[in-house]
């Protein structure tokens, strides 16, 4: 659910996880084949799993897949975020981030027609680094251009910062500010 209140967004978009942590996984992959992604997806060895590989890192993240409108194929994962409004194009200027997810469109910059997904890991001027699935039935990091023409949008993720300590039982980050706000406002749940 994304809640807005007095244009004040409150994220309950994904759960305990953080960019750095999936960015970390994604990096940890580099070199290894698809038949792990594939297995965990239910795919055969010969099907593309680049999404696979980005839905295995959300899981293992527990990151729910509702929540972003993953599934095994790249355009499906940008045609439901954009329907949630989590789409940048790359034309707008937008500078992605670490743990966004971003769409390669091979014959044009629509996303009607994305043929691969990747995550961003880091971004240095220029230059974009992603680590990809399926590419040379690897997973690799891939430097590319910003301005690649290939490059057709970014799925921008709301990853929470959220810590419970379990010495104090005290709720931390986001979802502290988050009910602090909701309380002010006397917000009511049922």
């Amino acid at each position: 659910k994304f809640i807005d209140f007095k244009n004040k967004a409150v994220s309950f978009l994904v759960s305990n996880a953080s960019a750095q942590k999936i960015v970390q996984l994604a990096l940890q992959q580099v070199g290894n084949s698809g038949e792990k992604y594939q297995t965990a997806a239910g795919l055969s060895t010969v099907d593309a799993w680049c999404a696979a590989f980005c839905q295995w890192l959300l899981n293992q993240c527990n990151i729910l897949p509702e929540n972003v409108g993953a599934s095994l194929c790249a355009d499906d994962w940008a045609e439901a975020a954009q329907k949630k409004g989590y789409i940048q194009m790359a034309s707008s200027g937008y500078t992605p981030k670490a743990g966004d997810f971003m769409f390669l469109n091979y014959n044009n910059d629509v996303l009607a027609d994305i043929t691969h997904i990747c995550i961003v890991v880091s971004v240095d001027g220029n230059s974009i680094t992603t680590v990809d699935g399926n590419w040379n039935n690897k997973v690799a990091k891939v430097s590319r251009n910003i301005n690649d023409s290939e490059i057709c949008a970014y799925l921008t993720m709301h990853y929470r910062t959220s810590y419970l300590d379990i010495t104090t039982g005290e709720l931390t980050g986001d979802d502290k500010q988050a009910l602090d706000y909701l309380a002010t406002v006397n917000y009511d749940n049922s």
